[in-house]
Order: C-alpha cells, then structure tokens, then sequence
C-alpha cells in the first residue's frame, strides 16, 4: 500500500530508543511481604524478547573490585533526555464502588560508571558501558574478605527549594532536597470516555490493565490513560528506578508490604496480582516504560 501523501516512511525515530519496559523481578511479592513500607522495590530492564531471564545483579558484581550485590541499573546517555512513564495503582471496590488508589513514591537513582569498569566489561565479553569518570580506587569495604572496590558513585534527583530574598547584600541562600515522584490520582482526573457517532465510547487506551481479574471494574478505568509521563536530562551513565508506599515516610512511618490488601494494585500493575480474585502471570510487557535520546 502506497504512503499517503505527506507522511513520512519512519519506521523508528532515530535519535529516541525504543521503549524499555521495567518491572520488578517475577516473584518480588513473596521477598517483600511483611517487609516494612520503607523498603523499595527496584525496577529492572525486561529482556527485548521477554523470554530472558531477567537480570537483577550488575554485570561487574562479584568481579575483583566490585560489590556481589552490585544493582543492575538501566544504561542511558549521560545528559541526553530522558522520558519515563509510570502507571497508577489502583483497584476497584466492587461493594463500596469506588476506584481506591494506593499512592507511591518513585525515586531515580543515578551512577557513573568509570574506566576500570568499561574495560573489565571488555575483558569478560560484555557490553561495555559508557564512562565518565577515570579509574578509581574507592574505600575498601571491610565486610568482604576481598576488600578492593572501584569507586561508582550514585545521586538521585534533586529539586531546589528557593527561600525568601536575602536582605542586604548577603548572598542568597536555596535549599537542594532530593526529589521523588508521587503518583496519584489519576483516575479521578482522568476523562471520562467520548461518545462516538455511533453511540460508541471512544477507546484511547487498551491492554495495560487486565480487567478479568477485577470483576466489575468500569470500563473507563481500563480504557482511560494509566500513565503519567514526565521527562528530565540523565545526570548520569546509568539509571535505576524504585518504589516506596506513599506512607513509607510519615511520621510514624506506614506498616508494611501486604499484596493481597494495602498493595493489592501495584502487584495487580507489575506482578502476579496476589490480591485480585485469580492470580495472573506477570504480564513482562507492562510495566514502567523508559526512552532515551541516543546523543546529547
């Protein structure tokens, strides 16, 4: 079929990756029920094909010089722009009828890597990663026998507070605090679904929320827009993803991980939906999606 007039064969916008989908491990509910609030739950790239297991553990991690438990985080090119979209967690409560929402907090991790690591990942047959930092000895860590560690240093994202104008000439003084993402409300402020000449809803969403396992819920929660998307600059080689219940920091502080009531949503979006009437198999291509600009 030809291409109509106008368009463009683009088959992939060159200079923004693909989307990158990014879950917890299969079978997280079963490490962090009883886990107290604070405790994140990391999100981890899905192989391409979805078939590979997925890999939780860096590449380097056990390696002379590098942690065993050394966190795999997403590769992305360090000051290009990054774009990110979360879904909400929510479920529908068929008695009362009403969506209840359990908010979280999502906090972005970055890493340099350095020269050592590019070229011991050359040396095992991996894909080296990008570098911006000279080889570095780190501080030794006394728990392991073998002490040696390589410097990688990790930031998060910060947010600057900006105070009151300083009087006189003093210099003028910003608070910086490190940022999260809270999630929430999103189905109270989404659309509701448009009428169609035909009489029809219109449809913007499809196949990101599995209604089978929640009888009841309203069509327009399934076919309204789940995701948030929000964009930054990468401040770093590398990214990791994680998530805290939004009570995890109050004072005091919120309970624990219970996936088949508090967190029955976010095991509903990113696991095996522990507390929905029949348990699903992770679905490996929901999740977090992530892109990238290939250059600065």
């Amino acid at each position: 079929m030809d291409t109509p007039e106008g368009i463009e064969k683009v088959v992939i916008q060159p200079d923004i990756t693909r989307a990158r989908v990014l879950r917890p491990y299969q079978g997280f509910e079963t490490q962090y029920e009883g886990q107290t609030a604070p405790v994140p739950v990391s999100f981890y790239e899905v192989s391409s094909d979805f078939d590979d297991p997925m890999v939780v553990r860096d590449d380097l991690a056990g390696v002379v010089g590098y942690d065993p438990n050394l966190e795999r985080y997403v590769r992305v090119p360090f000051g290009s722009r990054v774009t990110v979209w979360i879904p909400y967690c929510a479920l529908y409560d068929v008695e009362e009828e009403a969506v209840v929402e359990t908010n979280y907090l999502y906090t972005f991790h970055w890493r340099i890597r350095n020269q050592q690591a590019f070229l011991r990942e050359l040396q095992q047959g991996k894909e080296a990663r990008g570098y911006h930092m000279d080889r570095r000895n780190g501080y030794d860590d006394p728990f392991y026998a073998e002490q040696l560690r390589y410097a990688l240093p990790g930031a998060t994202n910060t947010v600057i507070v900006e105070q009151n104008e300083a009087a006189g000439n003093l210099q003028q003084t910003q608070h910086v605090r490190r940022e999260r993402l809270l999630v929430r409300g999103a189905y109270a402020d989404t659309a509701p679904l448009s009428i169609l000449p035909d009489a029809a809803r219109g449809v913007r969403e499809q196949g990101v929320y599995n209604l089978a396992n929640v009888p009841g819920t309203p069509r327009d929660l399934a076919l309204s827009e789940l995701y948030f998307a929000v964009n930054f600059d990468a401040l770093g080689d590398e990214l990791l993803i994680q998530a805290t219940r939004a009570d995890a920091f109050d004072d005091p502080p919120g309970g624990v991980w219970a996936f088949a009531t508090t967190d029955a949503a976010f095991s509903h979006v990113y696991g095996a939906s522990i507390g929905a009437v029949t348990q699903q198999a992770p679905n490996p291509g929901i999740g977090i999606y992530l892109f990238a600009g290939n250059a600065p």
